[in-house]
């Protein structure tokens, strides 16, 4: 193998390293939105139903 195919494969690995890091970033992020998105509903649906109690 020579020099420049090992680097070129070396390259892809880190390339992909990097796509699935950005990948489990956003996941990460769009998980939290999402925690919060659930969390407002429930504060909106538990503050709705206290008042006509």
């Amino acid at each position: 193998m020579n020099r420049k195919a090992a680097l070129g494969s070396m390259q892809y690995e880190i390339d992909g390293f990097l796509c699935l890091r950005q990948g489990i970033i956003l996941l990460s992020t769009h998980l939290k939105t999402l925690k919060i998105l659930i969390y407002a509903d429930f504060a909106d649906f538990f503050a709705t139903n206290s008042k006509e109690a």
